[in-house]
């Protein structure tokens, strides 16, 4: 834990900044992103005639989030793969390059939610009462699945992307982040008291701190290799 210390925070946020800039100038898997999001709802429009459940439009705005993350995750340690692993080896420390993807991933995760979000308004309309705390959801869904799909990642990567690794680890890990949403989600819905949604909030914040200190803890053994 005393590397943890020892970081450099003007490494990180470099590193962050690197991420955005190559996203800027290679904005192709964002868009492929915004397309599938896109594509998907207006499936769920045609199929459902915009007539929908509330419960069911929770549901399916969840699991194509989900499906959404893990795609966008699979990118996280693609510029740092092959020849090149070794010159950030020389670079940053392992605990300063998971600090910057997790904040990168954290903040791409955030969006997509929002994103999301607001696809399911326009074609399928809002069915959230609270609106204010299905926002902080969709806040701490990012940080949460950024801490437990970019450690996978970084693990897929080491033994040459296996496809199937990636689902294998990831569902476990996710299931409960994804019941604690689908359960807090319910009562944003129906205008429950913010007292009976803080439990949630706090259930889900503990697990994005867990998420985010186990990745930074494992990342450098993982690293080593």
């Amino acid at each position: 834990m005393l590397y943890l210390c020892r970081v450099n925070y003007r490494r990180i946020l470099a590193l962050v900044k690197k991420d955005v800039l190559l996203e800027w100038r290679q904005p192709f898997q964002s868009l492929s992103m915004v397309l599938y999001l896109l594509s998907t709802v207006y499936i769920v429009y045609l199929v459902f005639n915009a007539i929908i459940r509330p419960d069911v439009w929770v549901a399916l705005f969840w699991i194509t989030y989900l499906f959404g993350a893990m795609i966008i995750s699979s990118r996280s340690f693609q510029r740092e793969s092959g020849g090149r692993y070794f010159y950030f080896y020389t670079l940053c420390s392992p605990a300063e390059l998971m600090m910057a993807k997790l904040i990168f991933n954290a903040v791409i995760f955030g969006l997509l939610a929002l994103l999301n979000w607001l696809l399911f308004t326009v074609f399928l309309g809002n069915v959230i009462f609270h609106n204010g705390i299905f926002f902080l959801l969709c806040l701490l869904a990012g940080f949460s699945f950024a801490g437990v799909l970019t450690l996978i990642n970084g693990i897929s990567v080491k033994v040459k992307n296996h496809p199937a690794l990636s689902a294998i680890l990831g569902f476990p890990l996710m299931l409960p982040i994804l019941l604690v949403l689908l359960a807090g989600s319910a009562r944003a819905m129906v205008g429950a008291e913010f007292s009976e949604t803080q439990p949630y909030l706090i259930a889900l914040g503990g697990l994005s701190v867990t998420t985010f200190v186990l990745s930074i803890i494992l990342f450098p053994f993982l690293w080593k290799e």
